[in-house]
């Protein structure tokens, strides 16, 4: 999964918004059936690296991705694995990219 996202404020702004987010977005997935454990994340430069074990019944699948954050966006990449044929992925995207862009707006 892909989303690119623009904004318009410091790029430190941005990446302090998008560091405490992750705990927050993690607890409130739109997908109530899927639990969230072990959420890692690490920064280098810009771009953050993240990581948590994703369950929902018997599956359980390490999901991991990045957010770089640039002058001008966030760009969010994540490999889903088995969620994207559980779940739409398009909604999983929207809400992600609306919780994204009320902190970056």
């Amino acid at each position: 999964m892909r989303i690119i996202l623009s904004h318009n404020k410091q790029k430190e702004v941005v990446m302090r918004s998008i560091d405490a987010a992750l705990d927050d977005a993690m607890k409130a997935m739109p997908l109530a059936a899927v639990e969230v454990t072990n959420i890692q994340r690490a920064w280098t430069g810009s771009t953050m690296t993240f990581s948590f074990d994703a369950k929902a019944g018997f599956l359980k699948k390490h999901i991991y991705g990045t957010a770089e954050v640039t002058d001008t966006s966030v760009i969010l990449e994540a490999d889903l694995g088995f969620l994207e044929k559980l779940f739409p992925v398009d909604n999983f995207k929207r809400a992600v990219q609306n919780k994204i862009d009320r902190l970056i707006t």
